[in-house]
């Protein structure tokens, strides 16, 4: 089941995967893709069996639609999602038959589908014999292998268009996967719009952050003063080595261990610049010391009485990692 917002950028995509997944023969792989590498000549090869593919284009709606729940169209994504989970999990194996999501509306009131008939007259030849939610088709029924649909923002299903008139399906092979001119323009001139708007948060962001950062490298320049790395080791080679590859229960991790790692940038345990990080680092360094340590830096005194007067800190205990915690 694949779904897509009319309004969203990433909509011709999608629309060329579902087609693609469903028919892989008629939309063949670029060849230069190929040439560039063996995984891709060989996995064009290996899938080439159709996918059956129920495929719904919600009219004037953005990405991921799902997360207007209150929505008419968001409640109407979630009963197709339910609906095809409950077709899989009815239909295990090659005996699957079409138990179409689309038509929850469409089991509905002749009224309502009269109505929605008459809004698009091509559905009219099609919504007198569509198949009730949960009523398998004949066996002998010819099985579909691809439903494709637009849903309006009242939850009324009707036919997608040809093939031939779809923009995303009309783009020559070779094409596609090429960063095209448009899209990059459109995106620079939309991040330097975004820039001019938000220039002056940006600039106070990033100077909290050399802040942060700065403090960070004090508090470690004081803990090293103290004997953190000094002859006696804050940790003992004990407590450093497993035993036996399981974890020592007396063994404290913190951002320390990450002296000689690479995290990615969004990691939250490689940040040096937010205050969660210098209160995990003053949790770690001050707060945090199993019986295995031999020397426990001490906080020197101007510390104390920055931390007792700041409103995020403790000159007593650990400072708290978050807003909530006390």
């Amino acid at each position: 089941y694949i779904l897509a917002g009319d309004g969203e950028c990433l909509r011709d995509e999608i629309i060329y995967l579902a087609h693609k997944a469903a028919n892989p023969k008629d939309y063949p792989t670029r060849q230069g893709i190929l040439r560039e590498g063996h995984r891709q000549q060989e996995n064009a090869e290996k899938f080439q069996t159709p996918t059956k593919v129920h495929l719904q284009v919600f009219d004037d709606l953005c990405h991921v639609l799902t997360v207007f729940t209150f929505t008419e169209p968001g409640k109407y994504a979630y009963r197709s999602i339910a609906e095809f989970v409950k077709h899989v999990i009815d239909c295990p194996g090659e005996d699957m038959r079409c138990h179409r999501a689309s038509d929850i509306e469409r089991s509905g009131s002749q009224d309502d589908q009269q109505d929605d008939a008459q809004v698009h007259p091509s559905n009219e030849s099609k919504t007198k014999g569509v198949v009730k939610t949960g009523s398998p088709q004949e066996s002998h029924a010819e099985p579909t292998i691809f439903i494709r649909e637009r849903v309006n923002p009242l939850g009324k299903v009707r036919p997608m268009e040809a093939h031939d008139q779809l923009p995303a399906l009309r783009i020559p092979p070779s094409e596609i996967g090429l960063i095209k001119e448009g899209p990059v323009r459109r995106w620079l001139a939309g991040q330097e719009a975004w820039d001019k708007r938000f220039q002056s948060r940006a600039s106070t962001v990033l100077s909290k952050r050399r802040r942060y950062e700065a403090k960070w490298k004090k508090l470690l320049e004081h803990a090293r003063q103290e004997g953190l790395f000094g002859e006696a080791p804050l940790r003992s080679t004990a407590s450093v080595v497993s035993v036996g590859g399981a974890i020592e229960p007396h063994r404290r991790w913190g951002p320390l261990d990450l002296e000689n790692e690479t995290p990615p940038p969004s990691a939250i345990a490689g940040r040096k610049d937010t205050r969660e990080a210098i209160a995990l680092l003053k949790k770690v360094i001050y707060h945090s010391a199993p019986p295995t340590h031999q020397q426990v830096p001490k906080l020197k005194t101007t510390d104390v009485i920055r931390a007792a007067l700041s409103l995020n800190d403790s000159a007593l205990k650990a400072p708290p990692q978050c807003g909530n915690q006390s």
